[in-house]
């Protein structure tokens, strides 16, 4: 027999290699992915914070539909946090303060397990959580929270109710401050439509809480969240002009550099571990379906004006309204 050629034996080999039967894998089972608390806290952290300026926004542009769903949004995040820093837990004063606001002349809405307390009541609880000592915006913002308390109701013809939220602010206390005395002596009076009322409007008061809410937009607008967001659509205007931005090994090492250092956060600070007693509830304590269906419809919108955030006008009154107040309060009979 003729030996084979070096091709003959090639081929020899190969079909053998073809012959043997094959040897599937081992498929390894993927490995479950488990978050961390204190990474899931953070993200948390910079969504709340995210959703609670876009509340600030619709309420300061008197949006009511982007606010309900912005307020649900926030809602749901707020339930699905498993620890609370303090940072989280001001954030969530702030949402259920504008909340409450938004449903001020809304007598039957319940936002307290106590059925009695009105939205405007529960409001100045949350706003004595937050509210800093001294400072006049807020000590403003506190007495005409009083005030419209009860007038809302008397508004409504409802003086029983307006004596009931006149007893539960200013309680059984010897104390005669004037604001108190003026308010007893206009719902002895049945008169709702008292001067004293007419002077601090509801108006006055949501003008007020504006302002408040516009200092919590430029506060929240150099949130982590919103810087990462106005870089992304920076790097995207540059892309546009100059066309696709390519790094440097320079650059790559800086980046690995930043990557591995620990950026500061509001997770840093002491956290609280969530009681599911707390009240941490946005929305009425009886919602109906058709609202939370709003979740799914929500469109999340970065309002933007070039590369920096949209940030509402100061609202400006004409004679400070601590001046208005101390004369007024302390003005006769």
């Amino acid at each position: 027999m003729a030996p084979k050629s070096s091709r003959e034996r090639a081929y020899i080999r190969a079909m053998k290699r073809q012959m043997v039967p094959f040897e599937e894998e081992e498929e390894e089972e993927p490995v479950p992915y488990t978050m961390d608390p204190a990474a899931d806290s953070l993200a948390c952290g910079w969504m709340l914070d995210f959703f609670c300026l876009n509340l600030c926004q619709a309420f300061c542009e008197d949006d009511i539909e982007e606010f309900k769903r912005n307020r649900n949004i926030a809602e749901a995040i707020i339930h699905g946090l498993t620890r609370l820093t303090a940072h989280h837990l001001r954030t969530i004063y702030v949402c259920q303060f504008l909340t409450r606001i938004m449903e001020g002349k809304t007598l039957d809405a319940q936002f307290e397990s106590d059925a009695r307390l009105t939205p405007l009541e529960s409001a100045l609880m949350i706003w004595n959580k937050i509210r800093k000592e001294k400072e006049p915006l807020h000590d403003q913002i506190c007495n005409l929270l009083e005030i419209q308390a009860v007038a809302v109701c008397m508004e409504k013809a409802s003086y029983k109710e307006a004596e009931g939220v006149f007893e539960r602010i200013f309680g059984d206390t010897d104390d005669d401050k004037p604001l108190k005395m003026k308010l007893l002596m206009i719902i002895n009076k049945k008169d709702p439509y008292h001067p004293f009322f007419q002077r601090f409007t509801y108006k006055c008061m949501i003008d007020r809480v504006k302002i408040y809410a516009n200092q919590v937009l430029t506060e929240k607008s150099s949130s982590f969240l919103m810087k990462a967001a106005l870089k992304v659509v920076e790097s995207k205007k540059d892309e546009e002009i100059f066309g696709p931005f390519v790094e440097s090994p320079s650059s790559e090492t800086e980046n690995s550099e930043k990557q591995n250092s620990k950026p500061e956060s509001p997770a840093s600070s002491p956290s609280i571990t969530r009681s599911h007693e707390s009240p941490l509830s946005l929305s009425q304590n009886k919602l109906e379906n058709s609202e939370h269906q709003d979740i799914e419809e929500t469109r999340i919108k970065i309002r933007s004006q070039g590369t920096s955030l949209k940030i509402v006008k100061s609202f400006k009154v004409a004679t400070p309204i601590s001046c208005l107040l101390s004369h007024l309060i302390t003005a006769p009979f």
